[in-house]
């Protein structure tokens, strides 16, 4: 499985966005280029406002960083 910091900025790059773009999630840059670097976490809360901002859906990002295969949980997302 990927680094979620890794699919997090495959995502971001893929639509064109900028750190700066995304930090008005109320996180900073430097918190998400922590996160792109697997230096940081974030709370759940954190992270799902800036899917948002991706405009990416939970289940999509699973479903990337698992290599592209469903998981069960993947599965309970999408029903």
């Amino acid at each position: 499985m990927q680094k979620f910091g890794e699919v997090f900025q495959k995502f971001r790059k893929a639509r064109g966005l900028k750190l700066k773009d995304l930090a008005i999630a109320g996180l900073s840059i430097s918190q998400l280029s922590r996160l792109e670097h697997r230096k940081t976490e974030l709370t759940v809360t954190k992270f799902m406002q800036t899917l948002d901002e991706l405009n990416v859906l939970l289940a999509e990002f699973m479903y990337v960083a698992h290599e592209f295969q469903q998981t069960s949980s993947a599965n309970c997302l999408l029903n």
